[in-house]
């Protein structure tokens, strides 16, 4: 035997459907995340795969011996799916490159590590700096520069300013080889020299 349904029990039911909808929609993943589809655009939608903070990192050569240091003060991981690209975003980087005792120290604002970490892209007050078993040192300014850590390069297109014990050089792009142990200005260089 079928049973009525009166009016009560189905505006009891439009409610409950009513609230199961309001309740689901205002507690989606983008809501609790904070991210409002409605008034967003799908740069604004992107949400780290994984943050980590004080993160570091140790990287060594073939022979096991270190080869260069990380440390950032926090760092964000995105999947762009659309793009097929995997990248990092880093927080107050530094990143010490080690070449026979004498490590070379590039810190930065902010930084994006991608290719699987051979490429890092530092910006925002970029500083390079050595000092030598003798005490004198090197620093580098500049406001963006790109690391392959493994080979110890860097370079940059930007203006860039080395000061030393011995003077002061200004001039747009550089190539650095930690290596070697040689930054290389090219072009508009000029030079104030000590002798001293």
């Amino acid at each position: 035997m079928r049973k009525k349904i009166t009016a009560n029990t189905l505006v009891l039911l439009v409610i409950i459907l009513l609230a199961f909808a309001y309740f689901g929609w205002h507690n989606s993943p983008q809501k609790l995340l904070g991210v409002d589809l409605g008034t967003t655009t799908k740069a604004d939608q992107t949400v780290p795969f994984a943050v980590a903070k004080n993160a570091s990192t140790q990287h060594f050569n073939e022979n096991g011996e270190l080869n260069y240091t990380f440390f950032a003060t926090k760092i964000e991981h995105y999947t762009d799916e659309t793009l097929g690209e995997n990248y990092t975003l880093i927080y107050a980087p530094t990143i010490v490159v080690f070449q026979d005792g004498e490590p070379w120290y590039v810190d930065a604002q902010q930084g994006k590590i991608s290719q699987n970490g051979d490429l890092i892209e530092l910006w925002k007050d970029v500083t390079i700096m050595q000092t030598l078993n003798g005490g004198d040192t090197t620093q580098l300014l500049t406001q963006t520069l790109t690391i392959e850590p493994k080979a110890k390069r860097a370079l940059t297109d930007d203006n860039v300013t080395i000061t030393s014990a011995k003077g002061t050089l200004t001039g747009t792009g550089l190539i650095a080889n930690f290596a070697q142990s040689t930054l290389t200005l090219l072009a508009n260089v000029r030079g104030i020299h000590d002798p001293l």
